[in-house]
């Protein structure tokens, strides 16, 4: 082929107009192209940056306005401050804040807040995001870390090979160096002095070594010194390799936190976003609000995300708008994209405004809310600053029932009060019947449905297809009618388009298709239209548009079901309304003023919808025809008045009788409508509506018509249970139903599928459905694809039914398949059910019975029951209700929004799965009584991490060891409704960390002595079997750690059939009732001795009593009391252990402040922290420390380059104390340094007073001795047993608190802040050889007794390794605690230990984000 003959790229298909007549409109009406139009999309978000997105055809801006209705973009901003005099503000991350000189803010206050920039982004955006991040900025670093990590493991271990051959071949000449004081030189790290021990220390008395600061003996032990220190070096150097690959495994970037600022400047609020994360406002993201600036920015280069902001409550919320996904852009494209010169990449109203409304919420995977949707709402049918005339929502979820919720009444006055042209897509869920969403399906028939076509041109043009097929409707498009016999689907649409698409996606454009796609190409047909009638000087309600556009649509050779009324002709449609409409309002035919509410039946159904029938005997529906009018409340009487029509009905079928005439005037009518279904072919679905038109006026079509669909089931099966249908020729497109009553008995079925002539691999579709009463199309829904059926290959499939419901089973072709196939197919129907579907059963009776039948046929029958999950109820612990109001969240006219916030406090045990539900509104969106149930989950130190909504098996998260907190709002204008709702429990659904079989028998007999286990056997048709489950062990390791109670439930599933495919789809739900307590203890008689021997131990038991009670206020006292008393205690009982442990306890609790005890404090925090919660007798004291630790709080900050610098400027605020026998400059004792030595001195020595007490009391050779026995059989064994474990956790006590105290000056001081350059060794005073010898002998007798990692030890071991200069030992070991116990000063001092390894991409990744794990409050919602 020539260049020449090179045929010209079809452009105008990818985004298809001829289809539906716009390209004929627009050439006729050139103006008509929207201008004037105002389109709300209720969508992910629009980004006004993505192509064709800046303006109209008349220069205006295209995205008029940019809402976020979620709450997901929210920032708290309601902390009000004034800047300092040298024009900065203290940020609430910490950081400082410089406000540029070019800022105009008349009020001098502005509002702070503080935001995650992870929670805006879209979830593939965040996931690059963290991947480039990582890639760049954190493996680099850190390979290189452990490049040089494994290097210095690989130089120790050959520096210790040479070393071992060394001393083999001249041990004799090394013989005096061999001993234990002078092999300790050198071994610190290169931070020890030469000489570890002192000249005079022994290796047999090693562990007694004193100072004169150190007073108090340690139980002498032959110590191997010189081994001890080498394993402790050679396990540093491992431990900073296992370290470093730890940090890799479990790294997680959540993110910078981005200080907010908000301020007025005279006309109009502005906000500015802190992406520098140096406080540099003047190169962050700075901008006004968007309806007023239509200013709009890049949150960075980097992620080319589009963000503008609103701002609400005065000040006091700032909400950020983006966008939750690429879905609102490419919809918006559609509808009105405007490309100056290129008219055939235009959307269908490039002249139409669009206001962008988020209604999908990024916290629950972009899914629309309750609070989005009421907010969207309330803004579209009252705003002060423009009128919406149309709505596009190409969003929806399956409603249970058409009834009216919440949302649905708000969604129908939107349409009926406010007159708003509402468009919504179908969902795309086909091509089963009745699988259209909520909107359109909602109790009124206000919504224009729109299901999905696609031409032959587009096939050619997005799919780029070589073979010409037929136009059709997608597969998947959904189909009507909706379950109350509405039509579901009006119109239908071309739904797929190549058009624009967000910037952050790195794309021009992109191919997307379904009803999404449909919906806003109706909504631009629609914007045309009334474009057209606005400069026309036309008259319209959204009743006569819709009429029009119903009656001029181009019907097609598709059923009814997917196109409605068939594919919308714009121009067509436009001229049906010039023709029948008016210029002025009150020569408006009444007619067009009006809906007509049609109900049939006592359901009050919108259309005739027979299903669940046998179709064998003819049926009467009474139908009601109710005009109301537009805005009824407010509208003119007058209007009422004048309806009077002569109405004649007309019907094309045969089977359906009706009245042919009907005279309506302002009231509501009757009439009755017979089915007739004799003749009609059974297995199949029949459709026909009754036509209302204007007599004398019937081409103006119909006002209203009476949607009728009657299916006739099979109801005579093969054998009672089994249909094989004929081969059958299946084209591209084609959908063939059958309709089949499902036999009583019968739980699950079987489908098998076979392809014959033809030599091609097909691709075809199953979708079987039945509808049960007031449950959604999902229940009972079964979709199956075959990709890959080759001739001759039979597939099979099995899916749940249920009895006495017609099944519809639907067989299509693909529609883009390329071949003709022949199909043939068969069902066959199974049952073995249970009496009861819901199978409970109760813990206090060890077995329990469950019966069983089959009633259709013989089954094979093998039980097995498997319990999957723990389900516990909380109450909440704190609910208040709170008036929302403000412009956003006040419905018109002067209604304002309450919520009701609801706290549970939930403790979970160990690592695991959780799934929060709300049992009272679960599964309820559209059809809920309340607007919204969304929850929040958040750790103890108030962390987001989770969240979700209406349908809870959507959102699980796992968690870890730990306590939470679970908030949840309910919103609606009835406080009296909320009152109701604050007892609301809240159901926790926590997988078990592995399956639970119960075991089954076939008899009694053999569940209660564990006889053989019921096993694979035959059913007789009506033979009922009863099965014997036993009780699972509720003291196996599954369930210990579960901490279960009475009224707790172990909930799983039961299947009883043999067959594999079957045992997957036909269960049933298993429910395990705690009747008593766990571990509850046994109960009997006091035998007639025991008074007796209890009355001659009362005189020794006195004193006892007497002791323990001493003991107990030795604990409560204030210090000087306690020790008055504890040496009173002393005297009387010199060796009583128990009161050593008691005054070790009483000085952790005078010298440390709670919630934070000695051990930890020591481990965390620094020196001066310490002095600072310490609560001394003497005021003066006091004064002095909190003086020298005001510093230390005004700098508590996250990483920051500018803190980083006036950091470095700063003098230390914790300077290094002296040692004790150093003199002190009268400088330092005026600034308290002396005091806070003294301070130490007395905790240090009161500390090793008190443990060296305890270390007397317990023979730590008979201890070690005894824990080193494997069998003690001795009488008194359990006594013993319980006697030397209070010794052993009494001496690791002693030994822990004794060397933290000694440590504890010694320890690096904490890091507050990220430091531009590393912290030099000597910031911090090396401690003396008699401490450290002191300290390596407490650690090795710790080591005999429990491990470093046991969390009774591990602050001790955490502060030790420190001294020693082992820092990656440490981190390692307190990286391992923080992983249960989440504390910040442990992250904080994490983070110092990090910084001394040099691992400085970690401590800004840790000080990034601080406030983001350690937030000042919890999330608003």
């Amino acid at each position: 082929m020539s260049v020449e003959s090179m045929p010209e790229f079809p452009v105008s298909s990818l985004l298809p107009k001829k289809e539906t007549g716009i390209l004929s409109f627009l050439n006729k009406y050139p103006k008509y192209d929207g201008t004037g139009i105002v389109i709300a999309v209720f969508d992910s978000g629009v980004d006004p940056a993505a192509p064709g997105l800046q303006t109209c055809t008349n220069g205006t801006v295209k995205i008029l306005d940019r809402l976020d209705a979620s709450g997901a973009g929210d920032v708290d901003t309601s902390v009000v401050r004034a800047p300092n005099a040298d024009g900065t503000l203290p940020g609430l991350t910490g950081r400082t804040l410089k406000i540029p000189s070019s800022w105009h803010n008349p009020s001098g206050q502005f509002h702070l807040g503080v935001k995650s920039a992870y929670s805006l982004y879209p979830s593939k955006l965040r996931e690059k995001l963290m991947k480039e991040r990582k890639e760049q900025f954190f493996e680099p670093q850190h390979k290189k870390l452990q490049e040089d990590a494994m290097r210095k493991v690989q130089k120790q271990r050959h520096n210790n090979s040479v070393s071992t051959l060394a001393s083999a071949s001249s041990a004799d000449d090394n013989e005096s160096s061999s001993c234990e004081g002078g092999a300790s030189k050198g071994l610190l790290l290169g931070c020890c002095s030469q000489d570890t021990l002192p000249a005079d220390s022994d290796s047999n008395t090693a562990m007694g070594c004193q100072s004169s600061g150190t007073p108090g003996p340690v139980p002498s032990q032959s110590v191997n010194y010189s081994s001890f220190l080498e394993k402790q070096m050679k396990e540093e150097a491992e431990a900073e390799v296992a370290l470093l690959s730890t940090l890799i495994k479990k790294h997680q970037d959540i993110g910078p936190a981005y200080d907010c600022v908000v301020y007025h400047d005279g006309k109009c609020w502005r906000a500015c976003i802190d992406t520098s994360e140096k406080g540099d406002l003047e190169s962050g993201v700075h901008l006004g609000e968007y309806r007023h600036t239509h200013e709009w920015s890049f949150l960075n280069a980097r992620d080319s995300f589009t963000v503008s902001i609103n701002v609400h409550n005065d000040g006091n919320v700032l909400e950020v708008v983006g966008m939750c996904s690429s879905h609102g852009t490419h919809v918006s494209s559609i509808a009105a994209a405007h490309f100056p010169g290129q008219p055939e990449r235009c959307g269908v109203a490039p002249g139409a405004q669009i206001v962008s409304i988020t209604i999908g919420d990024s916290r629950v995977h972009g899914m629309e809310t309750g609070t989005a949707l009421s907010r969207a709402m309330s803004w579209v049918m009252d705003n002060p600053f423009y009128k919406v005339d149309i709505i596009n929502m190409s969003y929806g979820e399956h409603s249970h029932s058409a009834v009216a919720g919440r949302l649905g009444e708000m969604a129908c006055d939107v349409v009926n009060k406010y007159g708003i042209l509402w468009v919504a897509s179908a969902s795309n869920h086909g091509p089963g019947l009745s699988t259209v969403g909520s909107p359109p399906d909602f109790y009124s028939d206000c919504i224009i449905g729109i299901g999905a076509y696609i031409s032959p041109d587009m096939m050619r043009a997005e799919y780029s297809m070589m073979d010409k097929l037929p136009g059709t409707a997608y597969t998947w498009s959904s189909r009507g009618p909706t379950t109350d016999g509405g039509r579901g689907v009006s119109v239908c649409a071309p739904g797929g388009a190549i058009t624009s698409m967000p910037s952050f996606t790195n794309k021009t454009s992109q191919l997307l298709n379904g009803t999404s796609m449909s919906s806003p190409h109706a909504a631009g047909c629609a914007a045309l239209l009334l474009s057209g009638l606005r400069q026309a000087g036309r008259c319209y309600t959204p009743y006569s548009v819709r009429r029009a556009i119903q009656n001029t649509a181009l019907r097609l050779d598709l059923e009814p079901f997917v196109q409605g009324h068939g594919l919308i002709q714009v121009e067509k449609a436009f001229e049906y309304l010039l023709e029948n409409s008016a210029a002025d309002q009150s020569k408006m035919a009444p007619e067009d003023k009006m809906r007509f509410v049609i109900e049939c039946g006592n359901k009050s159904q919108k259309g005739i919808y027979l299903r669940n029938w046998l179709g064998n005997k003819s049926v009467d529906v009474s139908v009601t025809v109710e005009p109301i009018q537009f805005d009824e409340a407010r509208g003119d009487d007058e209007v009422k008045r004048s309806l009077n029509l002569d109405l004649v009905l007309a019907c094309d079928a045969p089977w359906v009788s009706c009245p042919d005439c009907l005279q309506m005037s302002y009231t509501p009518r009757s009439l009755v409508v017979r089915i007739n279904p004799h003749g009609l072919e059974r297995g199949r679905v029949h459709f026909t509506s009754i036509r209302a038109y204007v007599a004398g006026a019937v081409q103006r079509g119909p006002l209203f018509d009476i949607p009728v669909t009657v299916v006739v089931p099979i109801v005579e099966l093969e054998h009672g249970y089994f249909f094989k249908s004929q081969p059958e020729v299946y084209r591209a497109g084609c959908v063939r139903r059958l309709f089949v009553r499902v036999p009583e008995g019968a739980s699950w079925a079987q489908f098998a599928i076979k392809s014959s002539n033809s030599d091609q691999n097909q691709r075809m579709t199953l979708h079987a459905v039945q509808l049960f009463p007031q449950c959604c199309v999902l229940t009972y829904d079964h979709y199956k694809t075959f990709s890959c059926l080759y001739p001759e290959e039979q597939s099979v499939t099995s899916f749940a039914v249920n009895p006495g419901l017609t099944l519809e089973l639907c067989v299509a072709r693909w529609w883009a398949a390329p071949h003709d196939t022949t199909i043939e197919f068969s069902v066959s129907f199974h049952g073995i059910r249970p009496t009861s579907d819901n199978i409970t059963l109760f813990s206090n009776s060890s077995v329990q019975r469950v019966d069983v039948i089959s009633k259709l046929r013989s089954e094979e029958i093998w039980a097995q029951a498997v319990v999957k999950h723990h389900v516990q109820s909380l109450l909440p612990y704190e609910s208040r209700i709170e008036v929302l109001g403000g412009l956003r969240d006040t419905i018109p006219v002067g209604r304002p929004i309450y919520q009701l916030v609801l706290s549970y406090a939930l403790s979970v045990p160990k690592t695991t799965e959780v799934q929060p539900k709300c049992c009272l509104l679960n599964d309820y969106l559209y059809e809920s009584a309340v607007e919204s149930q969304l929850w929040m989950l958040f750790d103890s130190k108030k962390q987001y991490l989770g969240a979700g909504d209406a349908y809870s098996h959507k959102y699980s998260i796992k968690l870890d060891k730990g306590e939470y907190v679970v908030k949840q709002h309910v919103r609606h204008e009835k406080t009296e409704l909320l009152e109701k709702l604050q007892e609301m429990p809240m159901t926790i659904i926590t997988k078990l960390s592995q399956e639970v079989k119960l075991d089954a028998y076939a008899t009694h007999y053999n569940a209660l002595t564990g006889g053989k286990k019921m096993g694979c056997s035959v059913m007789q048709p009506g033979e009922i079997v009863p099965i014997f489950f036993n009780m699972p062990n509720l003291q196996d390791k599954v369930f210990k750690s579960l901490n279960l109670s009475a009224g707790h439930v172990l909930s799983g599933t039961v299947s009883f059939a043999k067959d594999d495919l079957a045992r997957r789809v036909d269960l049933y739900p298993l429910r395990i009732v705690l009747c008593e307590p766990i571990n509850w203890k046994k109960r009997g008689p006091t035998a007639a001795g025991d008074d007796a021997r209890k009355e001659s131990k009362v005189t020794s038991e006195y004193s006892d009593a007497v002791r323990d009670m001493k003991i107990n206020w030795i604990t409560k006292l204030e210090y000087s009391a306690s020790e008055t008393l504890y040496r009173e205690v002393c005297q009387e009982h010199p060796n009583f252990l128990q009161t050593h442990v008691a005054r070790l306890l009483n000085i952790d609790n005078h010298f440390n402040t709670p919630p934070f005890g000695a051990s930890t404090v020591c481990t965390y925090a620094a020196y001066d922290d310490f002095c600072t919660c310490h609560q001394n007798e003497e005021a003066e004291v006091i004064s002095t420390v909190e003086a020298a630790s005001e510093p230390e709080q005004a700098t508590t900050t996250t990483a920051t380059s500018e803190v980083e610098a006036q950091c470095d400027q700063q003098e230390d605020p914790h300077p290094p104390i002296p040692e004790e026998n150093q003199e002190v400059s009268e400088e330092d004792e005026s600034s308290g340094i002396k005091r806070r030595r003294d301070i130490w001195l007395q905790w240090r020595d009161a500390v090793v007073e008190a443990s060296s007490q305890v270390l007397k009391c317990v023979d730590l050779p008979e201890l070690l001795s005894f824990l080193g026995t494997k069998l003690d059989a001795r009488s008194d064994a359990n006594k013993t047993k319980v006697q030397m474990e209070r010794h052993k956790m009494a001496i690791i006590d002693a030994l822990c608190k004794k060397g933290l105290a000694l440590a504890f000056p010694y320890v690096p001081r904490l890091l507050y802040w990220y430091p531009s350059s590393g912290t030099s060794e000597t910031s911090y005073p090396l401690p003396p050889d008699a401490v450290l010898t002191e300290l390596d002998s407490i650690a090795i007798t710790i080591l005999k007794l429990i491990e470093p990692s046991d969390a009774k030890v591990m602050s001790f071991f955490v502060s030790y390794y420190q001294v020693r200069r082992l820092y990656a030992t440490a981190a390692r070991l307190l990286l391992k605690h923080l992983e249960d116990k989440h504390l910040k000063e442990g992250t904080l001092r994490l983070a110092t230990l990090y910084h001394l390894l040099g691992y400085h991409h970690i401590v800004e990744e840790i000080f990034r984000s601080l406030p983001l794990r350690f937030p000042e409050k919890y999330l608003s919602f």
